[in-house]
């Protein structure tokens, strides 16, 4: 199958979510459309998938993120993944023609991947479920096969197109006026996820899985685009959190529920610079690890 909505709430149970409910515990994760699922099972209006486009590790190995989605959300599709593009500007509006002027369909997310079939007049057409053709802005799309290697410039640009996004729990998506889907926003690992996957390079969707996705780098030897990952005191993941580093004494954060996504630095969060973490100082009672992915 495959998302046919602008987003959709991946879920731990086949509940649905309390309207307007920014913590959400049985939201574990968001899909944007287009993104394939494996079905796995069918309980009345859900459908128990695995979503392959985001990578969880397992004891078995790596596999497709776990959860329920509503079967209104999805669409038969023929499993294909390969893709002729990204959404790499906040959103991308869908129109019914090639002009800026023709109605709006609906709204994509940064990091929604299409498959493009023609193109007219500075937009991009894909077909759509109905057999109609839709059009997005030729601007907005980062084409396949993207650069070897994303430029740290180009990660922090895109980075910071979600500062003063929402933190949603669970959340996988850039903010959009689309009010019939569910709330959207990002935890942190979402962010970093939907980041790096508008560069074309994939990364896992939980933090503590991009952690072991990364090459570990010495803080002094940091630069722009890598990756700053906490582990808190008292909890069992290895790591738990993770934020993008701009340079300096700086980083992009989504932080809790309640906030929104900021710039913060070092001394702010762990009351010590990034020149003290690199003589090991202790980063109030985190412990602090630095990945390069690029």
């Amino acid at each position: 199958m495959r998302v046919r909505v602008p987003v959709a709430d991946l879920r731990g149970k086949p509940v649905e979510a309390a309207p307007l409910a920014v913590r959400d515990d049985m939201r574990v994760s968001q899909l944007l459309f287009n993104e394939l699922l494996a079905v796995k099972e069918e309980q009345g209006g859900w459908l128990a998938v695995e979503a392959v486009e985001q990578q969880k590790l397992t004891p078995d190995g790596w596999h497709g993120y776990p959860g329920w989605v509503r079967k209104v959300d999805v669409t038969p599709s023929d499993g294909t993944t390969a893709h002729g593009g990204v959404v790499k500007t906040a959103f991308a509006t869908v129109r019914s023609s090639p002009s800026a002027d023709s109605p709006a369909i609906f709204p994509l997310s940064l990091g929604t991947r299409l498959f493009f079939s023609t193109e007219a007049r500075g937009f991009l057409g894909f077909s759509m479920e109905d057999g109609k053709t839709g059009w997005v802005p030729k601007g907005a799309i980062g084409l396949s096969p993207p650069d070897d290697r994303a430029r740290p410039g180009e990660v922090v640009r895109i980075a910071r197109l979600f500062l003063g996004a929402t933190y949603l729990w669970g959340g996988r998506s850039m903010p959009m006026p689309w009010p019939r889907g569910p709330v959207m926003g990002v935890d942190c690992s979402g962010l970093v996820n939907l980041v790096f996957r508008a560069v074309g390079v994939d990364l896992p969707r939980d933090a503590h899985d991009q952690w072991k996705k990364t090459a570990p780098v010495r803080p002094p030897d940091s630069v722009p685009g890598d990756l700053i990952f906490v582990k808190r005191p008292g909890e069992a993941e290895p790591v738990s959190h993770v934020m993008l580093f701009i340079g300096g004494e700086r980083f992009i954060e989504a932080t809790e529920t309640g906030d929104s996504v900021r710039v913060r630095t070092f001394s702010q969060k762990f009351r010590l610079s990034l020149k003290g973490l690199a003589k090991g100082g202790t980063a109030d009672r985190n412990r602090v690890y630095f990945g390069k992915t690029l």
